[in-house]
């Protein structure tokens, strides 16, 4: 498709391809007057449990360090804070960390919430548009002695020794499947947890997560987890679950989709536990990208 203008008397063609070329963003870090940028994102993602009591605001007592810069800077896209215990009001903390010292960043205000089996405990998603610089160090501290993961979910710059233009990003399908069927109530990570999907190449995008029970069901939850392969379970978000009666002739009503849109790193992974001992079909589906 082509535009025609008349400048001056003379007509001016432009080729609409050639302009989505000039003006579309570049996954993300396009930058002002930077047509040419031939960077390559690589997932990463940082992981901490934290639960040392520290009302300090200047970074000094318990803190965690959640993520560093990478080579060439680190883009922060968000990061979730859930809570795996009940919680009283309070406060998470971010600071940020380079050669010159350490400085308050964000605050997030914690709720007192008592999780159930059919209540999910505290959790949140904050977008704290946030691009680390080479060895800058991203650290959380919690106000109250009380359990929370951290995870922060982010996109390292890479530039490949042989640039290609343009538009070279590479997508490919990642669907990840499994059944679930034993209860599990634990927020901590431990118990029967099920391993449903593993990040690949550059790193996968979770789009949605689709549940289907395969009987009738009780009222529950469902709970997503995420790990690095070393043992430890981080859970990021719990799915109510309502009962439902299925029959010859009545099929099971649970079926639904979760629309999540996460970021995980290359050989993470993520997995899923149910509450009661009722069984479910678990479907997620990711997309992994490459160059």
């Amino acid at each position: 498709m082509f535009f025609f203008f008349f400048v001056k008397n003379k007509i001016l063609i432009l080729n609409l391809q050639i302009i989505n070329k000039l003006f579309k963003p570049n996954q993300h870090m396009e930058t002002t007057f930077n047509f040419t940028d031939f960077s390559e994102l690589s997932a990463n993602t940082g992981m901490v449990n934290i639960a040392t009591a520290n009302a300090n605001l200047d970074g000094t007592g318990a803190t965690a360090l959640l993520l560093t810069g990478s080579a060439n800077g680190t883009i922060i896209n968000s990061i979730i804070i859930k809570a795996t215990q009940a919680t009283t009001q309070g406060m998470i903390r971010f600071f940020l960390n380079d050669s010159t010292g350490t400085q308050l960043l964000q605050e997030v205000l914690v709720p007192a919430m008592t999780p159930t089996a059919v209540e999910p405990s505290f959790e949140t998603r904050i977008s704290i548009e946030l691009n680390l610089s080479t060895g800058t160090k991203l650290y959380v501290s919690t106000e109250n002695a009380e359990s929370f993961n951290i995870i922060a979910e982010g996109l390292d710059w890479v530039y490949p020794a042989t640039p290609a233009c343009c538009d070279h990003m590479k997508r490919y399908a990642n669907n990840g499947l499994g059944l679930i069927s034993t209860a599990n109530p634990n927020l901590d990570g431990t118990g029967t947890i099920q391993d449903i999907i593993t990040a690949s190449l550059k790193g996968t995008t979770l789009d949605t997560i689709h549940i289907k029970g395969q009987a009738s069901t009780s009222q529950g939850m469902i709970r997503l987890f995420i790990t690095n392969g070393g043992g430890n379970y981080y859970l990021f978000t719990e799915i109510p679950i309502a009962a439902s009666t299925q029959t010859a002739i009545v099929p099971s009503t649970i079926n639904r989709t979760v629309n999540y849109s996460l970021i995980f790193k290359t050989g993470y992974i993520l997995a899923v536990s149910t509450e009661n001992a009722d069984t479910f079909s678990i479907i997620m589906n990711g997309i992994n990208w490459n160059y």
